[in-house]
């Protein structure tokens, strides 16, 4: 009996060191995930800052197409202007002085509302280009109903083609991006210091 028993205690000793054995590695697995994680940085976090970085990038290359697209413009403007024997500095001016009075006062109504058959309008911005960069820099095309005074209806840009009056095509300022508007203004104000220098 005595040696029975020698040797279950023998045996159970084996199964407990095989399991302490086995358990180590799998404690040393653990620490060393801990270990891991606290030293990697937090997962949400990198993914924050990468879409900023995204973010940031993509924003750099509108405006970047915005600019050029506003140069090259600026470029068709002159040509069109010289076409039909205008002056491309008269051109450029207007279309620098109804960006520049918008950005001095963006609430007024006035400053944002261009009526398209209007005399002054076809003489001074006539030219595909020139509306081309009113609406790059925040104007939209639409379809007013004005009274035969030439004051908008009470209903104002909401009453369309179909009401009472005299439907005319009119550039609205709707975008209301300061920035934006700044950015072509300040465009179209290089070329225009660049053509007045070369007088």
């Amino acid at each position: 009996q005595q040696g029975i028993q020698q040797q279950q205690q023998q045996q159970q000793q084996i199964h407990l060191q095989a399991d302490g054995e086995a358990q180590v590695p799998v404690q040393q697995l653990e620490v060393q995930q801990q270990d891991a994680a606290m030293q990697s940085p937090d997962s949400s976090e990198n993914t924050a800052a990468a879409a900023a970085a995204g973010e940031g990038v993509a924003a750099n290359d509108v405006v970047l197409q915005k600019l050029q697209k506003a140069q090259d413009l600026l470029h068709q403007l002159q040509q069109q202007a010289n076409q039909v024997g205008a002056s491309s500095i008269a051109a450029v001016q207007a279309v620098a002085g109804v960006l520049s009075s918008l950005a001095k006062h963006p609430d007024e109504p006035k400053y944002g509302r261009l009526r398209c058959s209007n005399t002054a309008f076809q003489r001074k911005l006539g030219y595909p280009a020139a509306v081309q960069l009113l609406l790059l820099a925040g104007f939209v095309e639409k379809q007013l109903v004005w009274q035969q005074t030439g004051s908008p209806t009470a209903q104002g840009d909401l009453q369309t083609a179909g009401g009472a009056g005299v439907p005319e095509l009119v550039l609205v300022y709707a975008r209301h991006d300061p920035g934006l508007l700044w950015l072509v203004l300040s465009v179209v104000q290089d070329a225009e210091g660049r053509l007045l220098g070369s007088c």
